[in-house]
């Protein structure tokens, strides 16, 4: 009977840890919040996509503290691998939607910042390009030289074009290097999850056997007192 009691006590403490374990609050780590305010296709101007850069910076800031905190608080439970899998997962689901709107701001910002560069050129030429304001009619070599200094320009103008184009190329081969780069870390990153989801599964499966077989061990031994 004292060893019954003792069982029943272990179970009754058990179950009361499993009642105030910790609970990862994975919608707060998965909020919603910034994939309303800015959904796909939604940044169309420069105001939009510095506003949502800004607010990427400061939902990653969150992020980091919610995931930080829920880790150490997971360490409460008794199946303790379990937690952080959770905790884990909802991270890598909401860095994936951040970086999605944060990819699409740094565009629009590139677009506009080429626009901007393409107008002052414009502008830059169209300076060039204006004769001067006293021009000697004695002298033909001024409008020669107007002449050759509008060809320089426009070769100068052509040079930094062609310049600038080649540095969009890069940024866009740069770009696609970076999304085969990351699509290949979130596959090895999905794989290893996975393994550690399966070992972390084998891991409760084998505690929970051994606690049966206590369990059923003490059993045994207090029906036969």
């Amino acid at each position: 009977m004292k060893t019954l009691k003792h069982v029943l006590i272990g179970f009754l403490m058990a179950a009361a840890t499993q009642v105030f374990a910790f609970d990862p609050d994975l919608a707060a780590i998965e909020n919603q919040s910034l994939m309303q305010r800015f959904p796909k296709g939604s940044i169309v101007t420069r105001e939009t996509a510095d506003q949502a850069l800004r607010e990427v910076r400061a939902a990653k800031s969150k992020l980091k503290e919610l995931v930080e905190y829920s880790k150490r608080r997971c360490n409460e439970n008794i199946f303790v691998n379990s937690c952080v899998e959770d905790v884990r997962k909802a991270e890598l689901r909401q860095s994936r939607r951040l970086q999605a709107i944060e990819s699409e701001a740094r565009r629009i910002v590139r677009e506009d910042e080429t626009r901007k560069e393409a107008a002052r050129q414009k502008e830059r030429d169209a300076k060039a390009a204006q004769p001067p304001k006293q021009v000697k009619k004695v002298t033909p070599r001024k409008p020669t030289q107007a002449q050759k200094n509008a060809q320089e320009n426009k070769a100068a103008h052509a040079k930094r074009m062609k310049a600038l184009q080649e540095r969009q190329a890069e940024a866009e081969q740069k770009k696609a290097q970076e999304a085969k780069h990351r699509a290949e870390y979130d596959k090895k990153v999905a794989e290893r999850e996975k393994r550690r989801a399966e070992r972390a599964k084998a891991l409760e499966k084998r505690a929970k056997q051994k606690a049966k077989k206590e369990q059923e061990q003490k059993k045994s031994e207090a029906e036969k007192k």
